[in-house]
């Protein structure tokens, strides 16, 4: 761990050494958003070479850092820079520089943003076609995003070049659009001029009178001064409609007392002329006609000048750009320096952090490894222990269980032969007590009863059934006693079925009185029966034939 806090303490002293070569690179995006308010700032105090140097280096940097919306921006106040310094051209690549990036990175409104401007360069180079075809799309745009706003002011737009083309009912289309969505009061003042301005086209000269007069105390003001402009000129071109010269030529007067720009003079001057060629008054036409030309020679003075003064910029600017470059260069060469530097400490850093690390994980792996592997043989001893003892529980219980049936199976043969036995001896009186009456029917001397008596006795004899009851007796026995004859006759195969009923008297443990009085034989015969049963089965003379017979 302390190896740790020791690599990490040199990383940020690294960093922080480091640092002063990322001073540029390291600029915000509030940063960026500053120097184009900045930019912007002095474009509209007139500081223009100012503006453009700040603008320019925001451009570089939003390019480098990818910021396309401040980008963008930079762009379009860049040509709107030379718009203002009348380098139309100049400022015709900017906005179309701008206009790229809105269609490839941005949304709509900056898109549409930008064709409105270039509109409004072509629009001032009089080519009237190309700027109607620039504020159409924009209206599209602010139509399809539903941007009421920016529908009215393109709506206004596209109707004032209607109407510098003639094209008096397209104007008259889209001011209707614009009056149904303006609401803000400038929008709307400079909508119903336009309007004024295409009702005197269309030479409904009452109408336009009317809504230019009511419009002009809503014109009051420094920030309406080309509205007034326009609505004088308006007016005086409706009183030449009426041949009221002096009217118009009032009119006139006004719009020169307002001290509008040369382009707006010039406007002005060919005005006045053409309502003094009008009057017939062709001396002070042609007098105005050369104040048109005096005024158009001062404008072409005026954007020499311009241009010089452009040039003069570009050409501070350029040195500037180059500067920067070079600045940019040896900024990028460092940082790549910077980075590759960084990025091989970082490398070895983090391989002696992984490296160590890793042999401590190892090491707290094996450690655990190990307690693991001795808790296992631990608890696989402890499962053997109480599987052995288990296993001899079960052995016992088994052994007992085992004997427990034992006893009770012999206890039941037992019985089942004390039954056996019980009935064969009961078998055994009642052919004795038959024999008995037979042998006492038979010394009766009686002849007459002869033939009576002996059809008795025959009956009576019938009814021992010595053969059956024999067979009998062995199902019963092999019942009791299952598989003990089969077992004897495998091991005995010689033996007689009288010596199968005799051994399973035996093996019945009666006594050689019972099994006498069982087989109808005297005692003697019936030791002899046992003796040569004995011998056939080749025991020993001094087996105990009992015991023998358990075993089988």
């Amino acid at each position: 761990m302390k190896r740790c806090k020791i690599i990490t303490s040199v990383i940020f002293l690294f960093l922080f050494l480091f640092s002063p070569f990322q001073h540029l690179s390291a600029a915000t995006l509030q940063d960026c958003d500053r120097m184009i308010v900045e930019g912007v700032k002095a474009m509209s105090e007139r500081r223009h070479s100012q503006s453009l140097e700040i603008l320019m280096k925001t451009q570089a940097l939003a390019a480098e850092k990818r910021w396309y919306r401040q980008e963008f921006l930079a762009l379009n106040n860049i040509g709107a820079n030379y718009y203002a310094m009348l380098d139309y051209g100049e400022a015709l690549n900017k906005y179309l520089d701008a206009y790229k990036i809105a269609l490839m990175h941005l949304d709509y409104k900056s898109e549409m943003t930008v064709l409105n401007n270039i509109a409004i360069l072509y629009s001032e180079e009089k080519k009237f076609k190309k700027s109607e075809e620039y504020f159409l799309k924009a209206f599209d745009l602010a139509q399809k995003g539903k941007d009421s706003t920016k529908m009215g002011i393109y709506a206004i737009n596209i109707a004032t070049v209607a109407n510098e083309t003639g094209q008096t009912q397209k104007s008259t289309d889209y001011l209707k659009i614009a009056l149904s969505v303006v609401k803000i009061k400038e929008l709307l003042l400079q909508t119903r001029v336009v309007q004024a301005e295409n009702l005197m086209l269309r030479k409904q000269f009452a109408e336009a009178r009317k809504l230019a007069l009511s419009l002009l105390p809503e014109s009051s003001g420094v920030e309406h001064k080309d509205n007034r402009v326009g609505l004088f000129l308006i007016l005086a071109r409706v009183d030449s409609a009426d041949e009221d010269w002096s009217a118009a030529i009032n009119w006139c007067r006004k719009a020169l007392a307002e001290n509008a720009g040369l382009t707006k003079k010039e406007v002005i001057f060919e005005q006045m002329s053409t309502i003094y060629a009008q009057k017939n008054d062709f001396k002070s036409a042609l007098q105005y006609k050369d104040s048109v030309l005096a005024v158009h020679d001062s404008v072409n003075t005026v954007k020499n000048g311009k241009l010089f003064e452009n040039s003069r910029i570009k050409f501070e600017l350029q040195h500037s750009e180059k500067g920067l470059a070079d600045s940019l260069s040896k900024l990028k060469s460092e940082r790549t320096i910077f980075i590759i530097s960084t990025g091989f400490i970082l490398m070895v850093i983090v391989s002696l952090i992984l490296f160590f690390r890793s042999k401590n994980l190892r090491m707290k792996q094996e450690k655990v490894i190990e307690e693991n592997t001795k808790k296992i043989i631990k608890l696989e001893l402890e499962q053997e222990k109480k599987d052995r003892e288990i296993l001899e529980k079960q052995y016992e219980e088994n052994k007992v269980r085992s004997l427990l049936e034992e006893e009770k199976l012999k206890n039941e043969v037992e019985a089942k032969n004390r039954k056996l036995t019980v009935k064969v001896l009961q078998l055994a009186s009642k052919n004795e007590l038959i024999e008995g009456v037979i042998s006492s029917l038979m010394q009766q001397s009686d002849t007459e009863n002869s033939s009576a008596i002996n059809a008795a006795v025959n009956q009576l004899k019938h009814g021992l059934r010595e053969e059956n009851e024999q067979t009998d007796f062995l199902l019963h026995f092999e019942e009791v006693n299952r598989g003990f004859l089969l077992r004897l006759q495998e091991k005995h195969p010689d033996l007689s079925a009288n010596d199968i009923r005799f051994l399973s008297y035996v093996y019945m443990n009666l006594s050689s009185k019972e099994i006498s009085a069982l087989l109808n034989i005297t005692l003697e015969a019936c030791r002899k029966r046992k003796e040569r049963i004995a011998r056939k089965m080749n025991l020993a003379k001094d087996a105990d034939l009992y015991t023998y017979l358990s075993a089988v």
